[in-house]
């Protein structure tokens, strides 16, 4: 008689890891088995979404706009980008990456569809003191399981900035990626008005203080009702959205070249 042990449950946690793994394509054939690297010449600074449609890419392209000269990564898929108009001037394609400008700034993007983050290819390593803002465009659970070059990142002893709207449901998914991310670097940037709702304040001050982010290294992102009706074009960005960049790149302490 062949006896068999029952069934362990599977933990809702469990499930979580393996939906995350999914989605970095680990079990994708002809999956790496070791994490990639990328050594690039400048300073890179990774953007964050806290969730879907939260404003990160139109932070990062503010960020870089704020610089001066900058290097814009786009490291989603193509078919979901939200700058594919923001060029001014596309110059082909240049190895695994579309190449674009937008007046100083340079826009890389994927030359081919990206189904998982392992799938990312590595962008190149560019010239000393050059600005690397990287639109991540992937949940940072997925990263964080993933074997991209995109993995380090979230450990790496440099700053990253994560976007969230102002919102409860902002502020919860805010927590979650907080909790996923090297905390005593991570700067904030809060999608939406300075004034809000009394238990919308009162979580963010409490989820905030519970990762040590000070004041200090938070910044409000207004929200702007052409960028929300059409998305980001050729034009250029609102004044007040540069502004925003400008100052997170001086709490990172990162060199600004105004435009």
């Amino acid at each position: 008689m062949t006896v068999t042990a029952p069934a362990r449950p599977v933990s809702v946690a469990e499930l979580q890891r393996a939906y995350r793994s999914l989605l970095s394509g680990q079990f994708r054939p002809g999956r790496a088995t070791r994490v990639e690297s990328w050594q690039p010449a400048g300073v890179v600074l990774p953007v964050l979404g806290a969730c879907a449609g939260c404003g990160s890419s139109t932070t990062a392209l503010a960020i870089a706009t704020a610089a001066g000269r900058a290097s814009l990564v786009e490291c989603g898929d193509p078919a979901r980008s939200r700058l594919t108009s923001a060029a001014t001037a596309e110059h082909g394609r240049d190895g695994s990456w579309v190449r674009g400008a937008r007046g100083e700034v340079t826009l890389l993007r994927p030359a081919g569809p990206v189904h998982g983050v392992d799938g990312v290819p590595t962008p190149p390593v560019g010239h000393q003191g050059e600005l690397f803002v990287l639109d991540v465009g992937w949940d940072v659970g997925a990263v964080r399981e993933g074997r991209s070059w995109l993995t380090p990142l979230l450990d790496a002893p440099r700053p990253l900035v994560v976007v969230a709207p102002a919102s409860v449901p902002g502020a919860r998914r805010l927590d979650a990626v907080l909790r996923s991310v090297a905390r005593s670097r991570a700067f904030v940037v809060l999608l939406g008005d300075k004034r809000r709702p009394r238990e919308v304040a009162v979580l963010l001050r409490q989820v905030l203080q519970a990762h040590g982010v000070g004041p200090e290294r938070v910044v409000t992102l207004p929200w702007d009702a052409r960028l929300l009706a059409r998305g980001v074009d050729s034009r250029p960005l609102p004044a007040r959205l540069v502004r925003s960049g400008g100052e997170v790149l001086r709490s990172l302490r990162l060199e600004v070249t105004q435009p």
